[in-house]
């Protein structure tokens, strides 16, 4: 059984937020995968995930990297003990590297993915380069990137 923990910090939905949202239902056809969801609370995305039978854990989130959503993603992480966290933004990512720093101390820790949907430089301190894997949907946009000569 493969277990995905998706993390998401959208304010608003938009289509990042979709793309979440579609995923989670074409995983949820599959019988060897098991996916949570820690989202803002009282989210849209929160919201049509659950409506599609996808088990959501609400977190306090009100700024970017919000200590009390990295907690929660932690205790919610030791719990569900993912094989995968998956970050689907900037944000997202920064607490699911937070927490998977705390999570490396244990026998199965997760292994982090990020989803990149924008056309924008990769920096050198990017979060994404604390990322064990990252995927774009945007086309090219880590050619000539420090990502792409990590790789």
């Amino acid at each position: 059984m493969l277990r995905v923990l998706h993390v998401d910090s959208g304010r608003v939905y938009r289509g990042g937020q979709n793309q979440v949202r579609l995923l989670t239902r074409e995983l949820a056809a599959e019988p060897d995968v098991e996916q949570r969801l820690v989202t803002r609370r009282g989210s849209e995305l929160a919201r049509r995930v659950a409506a599609a039978g996808v088990p959501v854990h609400e977190v306090p989130w009100t700024m970017g990297l919000d200590p009390r959503a990295w907690w929660r993603l932690l205790l919610h992480a030791k719990a569900f003990q993912p094989a995968i966290i998956h970050a689907h933004d900037g944000h997202a990512l920064g607490i699911a590297t937070w927490a998977g720093r705390w999570l490396r101390h244990a026998d199965t820790a997760p292994r982090i993915i990020t989803t990149r949907r924008v056309v924008f430089a990769v920096r050198r301190t990017s979060s994404l380069l604390r990322a064990d894997w990252a995927s774009s949907t945007s086309g090219n946009v880590f050619a000539g990137s420090p990502l792409m000569a990590r790789r």
